[in-house]
């Protein structure tokens, strides 16, 4: 070794350390990753439902018209529609769902991983253009394909929804 001159770059030691710690933190770190991210996914499928039928009740109240949401938990989507005739919205076909003559349906591809299921007595949900009513009245459940975490989204007859966690109030809502 030459007296005086620096030394540049990295032994083979530290970089193994550096590559055995980074190992440590990205096993540890990844898990909390995905689980996380199906938690936003999740959030996301409730509060775009919250939002979808708070907008079904303000157009039955604005247009004085009855709205109805399709509900197909088989094929995991729902639409929205005004035609006289609910029959005619088909979400899993993407046809029908139709509100002053704007395309509103929203399915499982904009949610991957997530499950739909409802507590729902039939598969319509009708908003009476006078008061604003719900009918009927039930639940519906947002879910992790792994089933570790829920949101639930409770239709009263007064026509409200409200979003809560089905189990501790680690979401930041409050426990149904």
């Amino acid at each position: 070794m030459l007296i005086g001159t620096k030394q540049q770059g990295v032994t083979l030691l530290e970089l193994l350390i550096t590559i055995v710690v980074l190992t440590i933190v990205a096993t540890i770190g990844v898990p909390g990753l995905f689980d996380h991210m199906d938690k936003r996914r999740i959030d996301g499928a409730a509060h775009t439902f919250l939002s979808d039928v708070q907008y079904a009740r303000a157009e039955a109240l604005k247009q004085s018209e009855t709205i109805y949401i399709e509900v197909d938990t088989a094929d995991w989507c729902y639409g929205i529609t005004d035609s006289a005739s609910a029959a005619t919205c088909d979400c899993s076909a993407g046809t029908g769902c139709t509100v002053n003559g704007v395309d509103h349906y929203t399915s499982s591809d904009s949610f991957p991983n997530v499950t739909f299921a409802s507590s729902l007595a039939g598969s319509t949900i009708t908003f009476d253009p006078v008061r604003g009513t719900i009918g009927p009245s039930g639940s519906l459940f947002f879910s992790s394909t792994k089933g570790t975490s829920a949101l639930r989204v409770i239709l009263s007859p007064l026509g409200r929804a409200k979003l809560c966690a089905t189990s501790g109030s680690s979401w930041g809502y409050n426990e149904c």
